[in-house]
This record gives C-alpha cells, structure tokens and sequence, in this order.
C-alpha cells in the first residue's frame, strides 16, 4: 500500500469521527413541512474578495461624467496602459450586453464570454450593491457568507452554515454534497452535536472506495499482504463491535466508516465505471486543477443523484484577493469560471446534452468575502472594501439586472468631504451596499425549497433593499 492508499484509508476513517462525513444521513430535521422539489443548488465561493467591478463596467456612452471619473481611478488595473481612452481599453477587453427588460447596456469582460452569453440568453440576474459583511477581514467575512447570516461572530466557526440548513428543509434525509477539498461552513447542520451529519463529502467521487489487493502482483507483496491483513482485522472486530457490549468503545466509528466505505464508496466507483466522464470534462485544461476536479464530481453528482442524494452543492475557487497586478491574475480565475472554455460552461453543456432535467434544474450562485474599493490603488490593484454584485446563473433564472450597476453618485461630489472630492476620488471608498446578501440568499433558499427562506435566513426581513429593486421576480 503506497502512502497515497494509506493515508485514503486513515483520513476517510479520521473524518468519521471527526463529524460523520460520508456516513449516511441522520434524521436530525428542523424543517420537515416544507413542500419539496427537485431542484438544485451550486453555491460557488469565491475567496479572496472578487472585483466584479472589474467584470462589469460602463459602456462608452453612459453619463460622461461617471465614465470619465471611472476611467480616471481604474485605468492603472488595465495592463496595457498605453490606451488612448476609456473607449479603446472597453473595445479592447469588454463584450458589450443588453438586459433586455431596462434596454440597458454595459460591458463584460472578455475572459467572461460564457458568462455574456448566458446573460444575453436570459440566464443570468446580476444583483448590485449587495453587502453581506461589512468588515474588510478575509476570515470573518467568510464566516459570515457561508453563515448566511450578518450578526456572525468574528470566531464563530462552529456554528451552521445557511447551506446546511438549506438541506435540512429537504425531507428525505438530504445531504449537502461538498464537492471540494475542505469542507466549508455553508453546509454546517444546525445539530450542534453532529454538524456534519447532513454532509457529503466527495473529493474525487470516482476514487472512493477501498484499496484493492492489484491482480497479477506477487500475492505475498508488503502492499497485498497489509491490505488484506487490514481487511481481515476489520471484518472479524467489525462484527464484534455492533454488539451492544463494545457500543461505547472510542474506536467503533472507525469500523462503521469501514463498513461504510466497502459498500457504499464501490457501489459509487461500480456505478461510474458504466459511465466515463464525457470528453469535454475528461479533456477540461484549467489553470485550477482542483475546480477541475469539482466541476467533475458536479457533473458525476447528478449522473448518480440517487446515490449522492443531495440538491444543495459547495464549490469553492481561492486566490481572488488582488492587491497587485489585478488584471493578469484575475483573467485567469474568471478564465476557468466564466469562459466557455471554463468548467462550468463544459458541465452545463454536457448537463444539457445528457441529464436535461437536471439541467433545468440547477442555478449557480457566486459570491466573495466582500467586494472591493473602488479606485485601483497603487499596485495596478484592487484593495478589500464591501459591497459588490451577486450572480446567479441557470435556465430557471428570470435574467437581468436588479439595482444600479454604476451609481451615478459615484461620480458626483460628497458633500461630507470637505475637499469636495467624489467617491472615486476619496481614497478606501466602497461600493454602497444597498442590498443585504441576506435577502438574496432567502429568494434562492424559496426557490430551491418554497417556503424555506424565511426558516435558513430569519434576518433577511429586516435587511436592506435597494429602492426599486424585486428580488420576487429572480425565478420563472
């Protein structure tokens, strides 16, 4: 057995009794009267704090005035730098979009072209001016967002997840599949003595299960011989422990999660082996390799849904806190995120293709730590602010765009700076958080599971909403 295989072993069974991941559903459910449905949730995190300022901008001809000043404080992020103006840098990188309900045009980037073009198709609603935390700290922030909920503490870390509570209003036992390396505190349960037992945890879903004894190798081999002593320890204790006599040994978890992995995790890898990734996955050439991976165990979660039995999913993509150099690194994330070429493009269309309900199904949303200021600060940068835009992607999405993408008060004089300066002009400033992420979250929740909203995310009544703006209208 290689350390590869061991440590397979070793961790699957240290997660078990870290927290049940992988065993199978509790029945701990707060929410159980809540009309079900099949659809679905991809909740992707975007650490570091992402600049969607940066992916959205205004178009050529909005108010002279506001593009002018926003050319003024953002030009030292666009790498080329010897651009003439605003108009020849917008031609250069922007797709130019229409919502088509407002009429209203804005450009984005061109490393987001499937992300333009599902705009363009309807499936996209961009909600501005969201603040979810208010502080500039990567970790409570994040604590936070995956939290669902703005009175979380700064050390909060044990608590649920909005996730966790999402799956709770499901019946049938739910999970939260996570289908990311670690496991975030989105799909925390609300159990506090087993936060975890609602929670699928797939790194790879089609390396689960157990090492096998290699055939053709020398029987005798230290890899054969140690798996099938392991193997044989754990059968003959296995039965000893169900006994009622040993139910309190420390160690019995262990052998359940064994248990468990034998059947369970084979039955996964039996099921998968019918069925090879589709080419475009198998062939996806990221610069991530890990949201590589999760974009593939998405796409295998719904091809063995029974199996996983899970409607609410957490994705994750770090490395977005982008002091310096924004734009060279940023293309690159949004590349694999929002490209046709990126991971979620490639799952979407093979979705289509074979596993259509599903693909009718599912929304996708995106959200960061925070947002950030809005001028570029001194290392062709962006620094960490507040408020920011929230993206929700999937054929059930009423598109179009909720609130003011570019507030015109931006660029107008603030009159509690004594200098009269304009936002754009008054260093650290943010964007005005108008909308609480709160009340996003709880429209998604309704959708997902109706009714559900007000349960997973009691604040959201009482959070702001930008004048103007209905977040009823975010579904078909």
């Amino acid at each position: 057995m290689n350390r590869r295989e061991f440590n397979k072993l070793f961790l699957s069974a240290f997660a078990a009794s870290a927290g049940g991941l992988l065993l199978p559903a509790a029945s701990h459910n707060l929410f159980a009267d809540v009309p079900q449905t099949d659809r679905r949730l991809v909740n992707v995190m975007l650490e570091g704090g992402a600049d969607f300022r940066f992916v959205f901008v205004p178009a050529p001809d909005y108010d002279p005035t506001y593009v002018e000043q926003f050319w003024s404080a953002r030009a030292a992020l666009y790498a080329a730098g010897d651009y003439a103006d605003y108009a020849s840098m917008y031609d250069s990188e922007y797709i130019t979009v229409t919502d088509s309900e407002s009429g209203f045009s804005f450009g984005i980037h061109k490393s987001c072209d499937w992300l333009a073009q599902q705009f363009t198709t309807g499936n996209v609603a961009i909600i501005s001016n969201v603040v979810g935390s208010k502080n500039r700290r990567h970790d409570h922030s994040q604590l936070i967002v995956n939290a669902g909920d703005v009175t979380t503490g700064r050390i909060d870390t044990e608590r649920d997840g909005w996730g966790g509570r999402l799956a709770e209003t499901i019946s049938g036992q739910s999970n939260v599949a996570a289908l990311t390396e670690a496991v975030s505190l989105f799909c925390s349960g609300t159990n506090s003595a087993a936060r975890l037992e609602h929670v699928f945890h797939a790194i790879n879903l089609r390396d689960m299960s157990l090492p096998q004894v290699n055939q053709g190798e020398d029987i005798a081999s230290n890899r054969n011989a140690l798996i099938r002593s392991l193997a044989a320890y754990y059968h003959a204790r296995g039965i000893e422990i169900e006994s009622e006599k040993t139910a309190g040994w420390p160690y019995r978890q262990f052998f359940k999660h064994h248990s468990f992995l034998d059947t369970f995790g084979g039955d996964i890898e039996d099921a998968l082996s019918l069925a090879p990734l589709p080419a475009l996955l198998q062939n996806l050439n990221l610069n991530n390799d890990k949201f590589t991976q999760q974009c593939q165990n998405l796409y295998d979660s719904f091809f063995i849904s029974d199996k996983v039995n899970s409607r609410v999913f957490s994705f994750d993509y770090r490395d977005w806190d982008h002091h310096a150099a924004l734009e060279e690194k940023i293309t690159l994330n949004l590349t694999d995120v929002f490209s046709l070429s990126g991971g979620l493009a490639a799952v979407m269309s093979e979705m289509a293709s074979n596993i259509p309900t599903a693909f009718q199904g599912t929304v996708y949303l995106f959200g960061s730590d925070f947002g950030r200021q809005l001028a570029a600060n001194g290392s062709s940068g962006t620094d960490h602010g507040t408020a920011s835009y929230s993206i929700i992607i999937g054929p059930a999405v009423n598109g179009g765009i909720r609130g003011d993408m570019f507030p015109l008060a931006e660029a107008l004089p603030d009159l509690s700076d004594g200098a009269g300066r304009t936002p754009f002009e008054i260093p650290g400033t943010d964007i005005v958080g108008e909308t609480s992420l709160e009340r996003v979250l709880a429209k998604v929740c309704d959708w997902v599971s109706p009714g559900s909203g007000e349960l997973v995310c009691p604040n959201a009544a009482s959070g702001p909403l930008e004048a103007g703006v209905d977040l009823n209208s975010l579904f078909g």
